[in-house]
């Protein structure tokens, strides 16, 4: 059976290509190679499943910010870092942080 962190990857990867709302649950259980009703085991909805995929890249990044925004730096120097840990997090957790983006109420 698939672990989590495995689903997880298998659905950014899915609401990447589809979009979130395109996107079904067969189309991830179909990525990971399980049956629909196992990803309910791990996951109470497809809305679930987004809030984990993006939980741990948001937190990252804000915890980042926080650290910048504690700072002694210039305000100047501040907002220059928070830019590059901006985009630097979406760099290093794509296509997590793309499933963002797909995910807007239509």
């Amino acid at each position: 059976m698939a672990n989590i962190e495995e689903i997880i990857a298998a659905a950014a990867r899915v609401f990447q290509r589809k979009g979130y709302h395109a996107a079904t649950v067969q189309d991830i259980a179909d990525a990971v190679g399980i049956l629909k009703g196992s990803l309910y085991h791990h996951f109470k909805s497809k809305d679930d499943l987004l809030y984990f995929i993006v939980k741990e890249p948001i937190f990252r990044m804000y915890s980042r910010m926080g650290e910048i925004a504690a700072s002694d730096l210039p305000a100047s120097e501040k907002l220059r870092r928070a830019i590059l840990a901006h985009l630097d997090g979406f760099d290093q957790h794509y296509p997590t942080c793309s499933s963002i983006s797909a995910s807007g109420r239509r």
